[in-house]
């Protein structure tokens, strides 16, 4: 009993040591991966694995990251604008853990694109800038020689262009409106200057003299310049 106990666990032993042989037998004969790290400066040099663009060069700076092929039979190419292109030769490396040291040398002969720039348009500034709040209430002129008004004259414009600028002695009055009438300017006797403005057009100067009469017209057309 013991001869046949002993015989079976032989035939077990020498079949099972037959199977590992045979399994590690189709493993493929010098099979290895290759780590290959890229310590490159600059650092976003591509590169290229059999002509295609994989990543940069930082992207595969460290063990973690390697590139890990299972051959040595790959062209590699690192290259960058305005360097010279370097073409990496596997072989030359003796072991299966590679670190691509290179410092890429700059091409002479490389001119950069220059960006086409539009020329700055400068803005001009208006020669006059016309307010255009609402006069509320008739503005009355005083003479600086009379501080008691003797007597109220209406003063009547017609003016045009409309948005020209009224000035009276120097002082903002008030914008034409589109109808180019004024009806609400009322001054004491006096000596006057009316200076009427309007960009692009030539300035009118007018001196009046208001005395006890009841109502002064004036008339201005502004020409362009």
């Amino acid at each position: 009993m013991k001869k046949i106990i002993l015989s079976s666990l032989l035939i077990s032993v020498l079949f099972g040591s037959s199977c590992s042989l045979y399994w590690d037998s189709m493993i493929e004969p010098g099979f290895r991966v290759h780590h290959i790290i890229f310590q490159i400066e600059p650092d976003d040099a591509q590169i290229l694995l059999n002509g295609r663009f994989i990543g940069e060069a930082f992207e595969f700076s460290s063990p973690e990251s390697a590139l890990k092929l299972k051959s040595r039979n790959h062209g590699i190419i690192i290259k960058k604008k305005g360097y010279i292109e370097e073409v990496i030769d596997l072989d030359q490396y003796p072991t299966r853990y590679i670190t691509i040291r290179l410092t890429m040398n700059k091409d002479k002969s490389y001119v950069p694109e220059k960006k086409e720039e539009k020329p700055a348009i400068e803005k001009k500034k208006p020669e006059y800038i016309a307010k255009t709040e609402p006069i509320k209430k008739p503005i009355q002129v005083t003479p600086p020689d009379e501080q008691t008004p003797k007597h109220m004259v209406n003063i009547r414009f017609e003016i045009q262009p409309a948005d020209s600028a009224i000035y009276i002695n120097g002082k903002f009055w008030g914008i034409v409106p589109e109808s180019g009438k004024i009806e609400n300017l009322h001054l004491t006797t006096g000596t006057y200057t009316i200076h009427i403005i309007k960009p692009n057009h030539e300035s009118v100067k007018k001196v009046i003299t208001v005395k006890d009469q009841k109502q002064i017209s004036i008339t201005v057309k502004l020409e362009k310049k």
